[in-house]
């Protein structure tokens, strides 16, 4: 039985190690626009052969789990099934493979020990400081550290400064818990005893480490100007102050005069207000993007508040309401206007996981997170403590941003929570009294485990079919050379693996119309990538295949929607304005000819010139008509 237990250690460790190493340094998004970044396959691979694995192997253990355990599962078993059997919630579905994989890994924690977590976290610690290292050579030269970098360029890994900021804020209650709180290694059953003056010499490099440590991180925050990590930042020391000084805070107020206390709250107050006109102004244009997105979104709560739009399915609605914004709106605020982008996230992902799964949902999610930042443990108080301060500074980045969709914050996100269940030591009744009787939890616990391994062995064929295809796709669109003919005989076979993929459909299409013999099949293609995955590249490339088709109603279409989607383009406006003069529709022509010359300029560039200048000439034929 030891070598069970032991052997179910190791790949629950290296299942987390793998997959939170490729989420870090290769996948750092849930989703993103980018119709070739696509890095859900490998992870949902790794994660479902390490469940299967993990089944068989809990076969001769026969623990009895809890009801919690039971209903996670539950789910689990749900979403592996929609992998299987779904268009819409396939493994081409980011997001929802994401989130199938991470409840993957947390289940599997739960049967970890502590000295598994301890692992796991020296491992993220290491990360940590690789990341670090890599923010500061970004910040400077390794032996000159300048201050004159653009903030944009402190990034790591993660591709965004934003995102990194979130990441380092996220990394510290850990980091401070393995430096001053783990545990010493035993050695045959008994920690060392080491000299007074040794352990003080420790205690005063670990002092400095960290405060290197968070100078570092204070200064990425700032050269990055992350609003949100100034934030998550200030409100993960005051969370730590409370939870060490909370009580002795409290009963030194009580003895000050009302007055002192009326005075310290107006100040902090105001200073609240002055932080929060600052932050808002610090980076004006984006904060506005932030406040169109609920805007536009909160004219649809009506439309999924009891089911949601599901999981990874926001980002494809998204670009339809904004488009349904602007052209139902001809008049916008300048500052919408200027500010619409190609957005597919509402940037607060608690209004995001409403509209993700309904109302009913939304409760469940507040009950769990009751659940967890009441749990208890003396033994662990530390490392519990450590865990409800990363998952507070994650729920602030989620307030303004969208920290649920970076894989990394994720998979910590739900670490934590699995450290809670295991160390909890406050038990809510309820759940006590919903365990089976053992009698008919013996019974089901022959049959259910049979039918969970069948079934995450389908999962574990299809995930890897799909990788391999995922592959090909890669190698596909990195070929320099080759026939025509090979190269679309090849995107066929793919099509009949990654059909419910929108991202390789919309390449498939593309690669299609290269030539005007496949413009047909091509805008066949991306009507069906329209289905899955929406994006201005997407759209504009079947407004492209219709043109070249000769089919200009659909073309128009769907360069009208491109033009209330980004309203402020330019290029996207003259296409259209080249279509209507095509067309001979005169009306609409001169009307979106003026248009272009009368819309604000939100970045001056000879590009806008040039197509100014072209809208004229347009614009003095269909006068001359």
């Amino acid at each position: 039985m030891k070598i069970i237990y032991a052997t179910l250690n190791l790949l629950v460790f290296l299942s987390c190690f793998i997959c939170s190493y490729y989420f870090l340094f290769h996948n750092p998004f849930g989703f993103t626009f980018e119709f070739n970044d696509y890095g859900q396959y490998f992870p949902a691979f790794v994660a479902l052969s390490a469940w299967s694995l993990f089944l068989i192997l809990r076969i001769p253990v026969n623990k009895k789990t809890t009801f919690g355990e039971r209903s996670v599962t539950f789910v689990l078993n749900i979403f592996i099934l929609c992998l299987l059997l779904s268009r819409y919630y396939s493994f081409a579905n980011e997001y929802f493979t994401i989130i199938t994989v991470v409840i993957l890994l947390f289940i599997m924690l739960l049967t970890a020990g502590i000295g598994l977590l301890h692992a796991l976290l020296i491992f993220f610690a290491v990360m940590f400081f690789e990341e670090l290292y890599l923010a500061y050579k970004q910040i400077g030269q390794i032996n000159h550290f300048s201050f004159k970098v653009s903030g944009l360029d402190i990034r790591g890994t993660l591709q965004n400064s934003g995102i990194f900021s979130w990441y380092i804020v996220s990394q510290l209650p850990f980091l401070y818990y393995l430096l001053f709180y783990m545990p010493a290694v035993r050695i045959r059953g008994k920690q060392p005893t080491l000299p007074k003056q040794i352990v003080l010499f420790l205690k005063i490099i670990k002092v400095i480490v960290f405060a290197m440590v968070f100078a570092l991180v204070a200064v990425i925050i700032w050269k990055s100007q992350s609003r949100i990590g100034m934030i998550a930042l200030g409100i993960l020391l005051l969370s730590f102050f409370i939870l060490r000084y909370g009580t002795v805070a409290k009963k030194f107020m009580y003895r000050l005069p009302k007055a002192v206390v009326l005075l310290v709250a107006g100040v902090l107050v105001a200073g609240m207000c002055y932080a929060g006109w600052y932050l808002f102004n610090l980076k004006k244009l984006s904060a506005i993007t932030r406040l169109m997105t609920l805007d536009i979104a909160k004219e649809h709560i009506a439309d999924h508040v009891w089911l949601g739009t599901g999981p990874g399915r926001v980002s494809w609605h998204y670009p339809q309401w904004q488009a349904q914004y602007f052209a139902t709106h001809p008049h916008p605020p300048n500052y919408y206007f200027l500010s619409a982008g190609e957005s597919y996230y509402l940037f607060n992902e608690y209004v995001e996981l409403f509209f993700m799964i309904g109302l009913p949902g939304f409760i469940v999610f507040v009950f769990i997170l009751i659940w967890f930042f009441t749990t208890r443990s003396i033994k662990y108080k530390a490392l519990l403590q450590a865990a409800k301060l990363t998952v507070i500074a994650i729920l602030v980045c989620g307030i303004s941003s969208y920290s649920f969709h970076v894989t990394f914050l994720l998979l910590l996100f739900a670490f934590c929570f699995a450290i809670a269940a295991i160390v909890n030591e406050n038990k809510w009744k309820i759940f006590r009294k919903l365990n089976l009787p053992d009698q008919l939890y013996n019974a089901v616990s022959r049959a259910i485990p049979v039918i969970l391994i069948v079934i995450a062995g389908f999962a574990v064929y299809s995930a890897f079919g799909q990788w391999q295809a995922k592959r090909d796709w890669d190698k596909l669109r990195n070929r320099l050379d080759g026939d025509r003919a090979g190269i679309i005989a090849e995107y066929g076979r793919l099509y009949e693996v990654l059909s419910y993929d929108g991202k390789f459909l919309t390449d498939y299409g593309m690669t299609l119309l290269e030539d005007s013999a496949d413009c047909r099949k091509a805008s066949f293609i991306l009507e069906e990538a329209k289905k899955y995955f929406i994006s201005r590249i997407t759209i504009e490339t079947l407004a492209k295949a219709y043109k070249k088709e000769g089919d200009f109603r659909k073309a128009i279409q769907n360069y009208e929607w491109l033009c209330h989607y980004l309203p402020n383009r330019f290029g996207t406006k003259l296409e259209l304005l080249k279509l209507y003069e095509l067309v001979g529709d005169t009306t609409k022509a001169r009307l979106t000819a003026h248009m272009i010359l009368s819309m604000p300029v939100k970045i001056e560039s000879h590009e806008v010139e040039r197509i100014k200048g072209e809208t004229r000439s347009i614009l003095n034929r269909l006068i001359d008509q």
